[in-house]
């Protein structure tokens, strides 16, 4: 599929960007396109690839549509302030899954199978440091993984940063556990044991889209971001299969006073779609640029 670029319409680099690496995921548009569920939403998105995939190379889209349709469901996306990729993302199909789930076509499975093609299943478990005990949390589905960088160091790795989001984690207060339940409607019973957390990656769907924890709230409304350096392959070896990168966004400058710019595995041809603009990226600046990633995208092989 071409890349097509999208105007800025007023500090939208923020969405154009996630756009692009929505838009790479060519089995979520099939889903989309073929889904009869009605919803705002999902017929704006769906008109966004239908005009997306019948673009002709150096055309030029404005994707006002999608922006007026996101303004009004949500405040934060009003205005001509600059906003946040990860939370368009996030936000974008938090309320495309409502949609879904709210259809008047009651047979249509298409959230599930959504779930099969783009999202990520977590689980919290918390083990007994004295005991056997283990309490189990099932964490609602997201559409993205969110990792932390490590503190105080210049460059780390994405392996990395993924065994410190499932290494387990000593619980500062005493965890309760539920020994007894509420069987027959009598009370809950708790013992209280020193224990630790890990979180385990579960399941993923067809794409795994992952965010860096670039920015830290320093205080209200005033964020520091880390320019750590991510070592980032282009082939993921997983226990759910071998992914291979897709797309992924690099931010410039600040959260609040910053520039998205994508780029986009086009049939083996990397693009960088700024804005409007959409270029070639030389091979040589491309593992450069993939270690300030922001946000990446994989597809399973």
């Amino acid at each position: 599929m071409t890349v097509i670029g999208f105007s800025n319409i007023g500090n939208t680099c923020f969405m154009n960007s996630a756009l692009q690496v929505l838009l790479s995921c060519t089995d979520l548009n099939k889903l989309i396109l073929e889904t009869t569920t009605e919803g705002n939403l999902i017929n704006t998105y769906k008109n966004l690839i239908i005009e997306y995939t019948h673009a002709n190379e150096g055309d030029i889209i404005t994707p006002r549509a999608i922006k007026d349709m996101m303004s009004s469901m949500l405040e934060i996306f009003r205005g001509c302030n600059q906003q946040d990729a990860h939370e368009f993302i996030s936000l974008l199909f938090q309320k495309i899954s409502d949609e879904f789930k709210n259809g008047k076509d009651k047979n249509n499975t298409s959230d599930l199978e959504i779930d099969l093609i783009l999202g990520c299943k977590v689980k919290t478990e918390i083990k007994s440091l004295e005991t056997d005990k283990t309490s189990i949390k099932y964490d609602p589905r997201d559409v993205m993984l969110v990792l932390h960088i490590p503190e105080y160091v210049n460059k780390t790795s994405l392996s990395d940063c993924i065994a410190d989001f499932t290494s387990p984690e000593r619980l500062d207060s005493i965890h309760k556990f539920d020994i007894v339940g509420n069987k027959n409607n009598s009370p809950i019973e708790w013992v209280k044991e020193y224990a630790e957390k890990r979180m385990i990656i579960e399941d993923v769907g067809k794409y795994i889209i992952i965010c860096f924890k670039r920015f830290k709230q320093i205080k209200t409304g005033n964020y520091e971001k880390k320019n750590t350096l991510v070592n980032i392959p282009r082939i993921m070896n997983t226990t759910h299969g071998i992914y291979r990168l897709k797309s992924f966004i690099v931010q410039h400058g600040s959260r609040n006073s910053g520039h998205y710019i994508s780029f986009v595995n086009d049939n083996n041809i990397w693009k960088c779609a700024n804005d409007s603009s959409v270029s070639l990226v030389p091979e040589n600046r491309l593992g450069q640029l993939l270690e300030q990633a922001y946000i990446v995208c994989f597809e399973r092989s």
